[in-house]
């Protein structure tokens, strides 16, 4: 009787529970963001079923799975541009298994709890570099006045 007990568990328990949430990893995952010219930069992450929240880049997230899109804001400062960038949220080739055992019980579980769905786990955060930057206008502003006072002096010379 405990053996059926057991076997009844374990077989409620399988049908319960989809195929990729049993081995696509679950309902959460890391995601690795990586910005574009490997350095650090102030950044906003807005993912699904968590508040908006700033960190800095590179970094691991940790994420719930989802169907909906993360949003990673790279904020503004005097060498970069903001700029918004996209982690789309793919959907989890462990959930063709519900599909193809045509489990509608587990296929609607995974797909209710996010599992169905995943995020790549390293993402490339395009980084934009601002035009003429304030060191490199600094810069410039100081080669100007150098070649203006060089020329007030060969101009006295003559």
């Amino acid at each position: 009787m405990k053996t059926l007990s057991r076997t009844m568990i374990l077989l409620s328990s399988l049908a319960l529970s989809g195929c990729a949430t049993l081995f696509g990893g679950g309902t959460s995952q890391t995601v690795n963001l990586i910005p574009s010219d490997g350095k650090t930069h102030k950044v906003s992450i807005n993912a699904p079923g968590q508040a908006e929240y700033d960190t800095e880049i590179p970094t691991s997230i940790p994420v719930n799975k989802s169907r909906k899109d993360i949003v990673v804001t790279v904020h503004e400062d005097d060498h970069v541009k903001q700029d918004t960038n996209i982690v789309e949220s793919k959907m989890d080739s462990w959930f063709l298994g519900d599909v193809v055992a045509l489990s509608l019980l587990s296929s609607s579980i995974d797909c209710l709890s996010g599992a169905a769905w995943r995020y790549d786990d390293n993402v490339t955060i395009e980084v934009t570099p601002k035009d003429g930057t304030e060191a490199d206008k600094k810069t410039a502003d100081a080669q100007q006045a150098d070649a203006l006072a060089a020329e007030r002096e060969a101009g006295g010379d003559r």
